[in-house]
């Protein structure tokens, strides 16, 4: 069988505290996620959950200057049951 090398591109992701889930735009689903999952925007802009293990595994942080913020930890919006 072939080998293959994902390409070297580079994503915005977001590490998420908290379960929830993202609209994802391009694909018009939500995206459930678990505390500790990245959400990935990919490069057409979809989204989507990354476990943890996996993301580290796959991703590494880019250190150039004019490179896209890659990397921010969030909590997601309070609920209307905390306000």
């Amino acid at each position: 069988m072939p080998l293959y090398r994902k390409k070297p591109i580079v994503i915005e992701a977001v590490q998420m505290n908290a379960a929830g889930s993202v609209w994802d735009k391009l694909h018009d689903v939500s995206i459930p996620y678990e505390p500790n999952d990245w959400i990935i925007t990919g490069v057409k802009g979809e989204r989507y959950a990354c476990k943890d293990e996996v993301f580290r595994t796959t991703y590494e942080p880019v250190i150039e200057p004019d490179a896209p913020r890659f990397v921010k930890t969030i909590d997601p919006p309070p609920s209307k049951e905390n306000q």
